[in-house]
């Protein structure tokens, strides 16, 4: 009995085994088959090689693409700025553009402005471009005509491309103008070499405006002797004023560029001039260019003018140079034209307690003490701080809080005179502020050029 259920408990282990096996073998056969069925990769686009193309089509025109375009390959367009899309505006539609100016703000606008009107520099006529110019509210207008002055130089080609636009980045940097923005954009005008078309259309713009005596005296001054006579009859029809100015300017501009030339002028048709302009003529020659004047002073016909002449050339060679002045001076064969040189120059040389000074914390501090200058013989030290100045026979001054140019008035005086200065000096070893007086008897501060 036992031995029967041995065996068939072995069959019964027997069985299981086999059927195990089978259904392992069974199962994996078909997990191969359904693997290999939804593994299976889709099958590759074609290759554009192999298409083959119908009749009567080129290969060209059923050619397709191997590989997709990246994500990183695709860029998005790089936005314009406000100056670009002005430009972009007024080429497409230019009364669009000027409406657009109108809907905009700020920094914004300006910019859109500068953009609408570099393109109408480029295409429109002068005077209608500073007609659409003049039509905008006074700040786009600053910035539309400095625009037209920038373009038309830069369409001039007389400046290279850097040059061109340094001075481009000169117009739009200037910060109001003592003489009007339109006086100061005329010298700009004046100095290159723009059309003429550009020029006449200026001046027609602004021949009403109040200051046009400034404005055309800065356009003259850069034409022809013939130019400069026709501008100047053209003004006798204006008021009294306007006629002065207008020469006076007129001479001073053309003074410091040629002034040989401008007196030459003035020497053949000043009867149109008031007399006392030739001293502008001969102080502003002296002032821009007085070697040019020295070799010329004996050359020209100056007659009444010739002791202006000296006056003019001895305060400008003394501001150069107060050593060079007198030996200038001392070569004059006249003695009353050396007398005349000798006071100009001493008028001109600055009087003082002979120091080199600034600013710092609201303090008047020396920076350096000249070595023939007054203070030499105090204990004054560069780096003392100069708080008050008192005159012997008047009240300290605080000299605390006061500009440059106000400290420095009130340390000057005639040569001889003396001031008491209260000044403070700081202790290296404690680093505490001692106060000290000392009085300096005034003199002339002698520039050795």
């Amino acid at each position: 009995m036992e031995k029967k259920v041995k065996q068939f408990t072995v069959g019964i282990v027997a069985a299981c085994l086999f059927g195990s096996l089978t259904f392992a073998v069974g199962y994996r056969i078909g997990a191969s088959k359904t693997g290999a069925s939804s593994m299976e990769p889709a099958p590759a686009p074609p290759n554009a090689a192999l298409v083959q193309a119908p009749t009567g089509v080129s290969k060209a025109e059923v050619e397709m693409p191997t590989t997709e375009p990246s994500l990183e390959s695709i860029q998005a367009p790089t936005p314009m700025s406000p100056r670009e899309e002005g430009y972009q505006a007024a080429s497409s539609n230019i009364e669009n553009a000027l409406e657009q100016i109108e809907i905009l703000q700020g920094r914004e606008r300006l910019r859109f402005a500068r953009g609408v009107f570099e393109y109408l520099a480029s295409v429109q006529e002068p005077d209608l471009s500073l007609e659409l110019a003049n039509l905008q509210d006074p700040m786009t207008r600053d910035i539309a005509l400095k625009t037209l002055v920038s373009e038309w130089n830069k369409q001039s080609g007389t400046n290279s491309p850097q040059d061109a636009e340094a001075l481009s980045n000169r117009i739009f940097d200037m910060r109001g103008s003592s003489v009007g923005i339109e006086a100061a954009l005329s010298s700009f005008l004046a100095s290159s070499s723009v059309s003429p078309s550009v020029r006449e259309a200026w001046i027609q713009t602004f021949a009403q405006h109040p200051g046009r005596s400034e404005i055309q005296a800065r356009i003259a001054a850069n034409g022809t002797p013939e130019q400069i006579q026709a501008a100047l009859a053209n003004s006798q029809t204006w008021t009294e004023w306007e006629r002065r100015n207008f020469s006076e300017s007129l001479l001073y501009q053309w003074t410091q560029q040629s002034p040989a030339e401008a007196w030459d002028w003035y020497q053949k048709s000043g009867d149109k001039l008031e007399e006392s302009q030739t001293d502008l003529i001969i102080e502003t020659w002296a002032s821009r260019n007085p070697d040019n004047l020295l070799q010329q002073l004996d050359k020209l016909d100056l007659g009444t003018q010739r002791e202006t002449a000296i006056l003019s050339l001895s305060r400008s060679l003394a501001r150069r140079g107060t050593l060079d002045a007198m030996n200038w001076a001392d070569s004059l064969s006249d003695s009353t034209e050396r007398d005349l040189a000798y006071q100009a120059i001493y008028d001109a040389t600055p009087k003082g307690i002979g120091a080199q000074v600034g600013i710092e914390s609201g303090f008047l501090r020396i920076d350096q003490i000249m070595p023939e200058g007054a203070l030499r013989d105090t204990e004054v030290q560069a780096g003392d701080l100069i708080v008050e100045a008192r005159e012997f026979d008047g009240r300290p001054v605080s000299l605390y809080g006061k500009s440059l140019r106000e400290s420095i008035g009130a340390l000057r005086g005639a040569p001889g005179s003396q001031v008491e200065i209260r000044y403070l000096r700081r202790d290296p070893a404690t680093g505490e502020f001692e106060e000290r007086t000392t009085t300096v008897t005034r003199d002339l501060l002698v520039n050795e050029g």
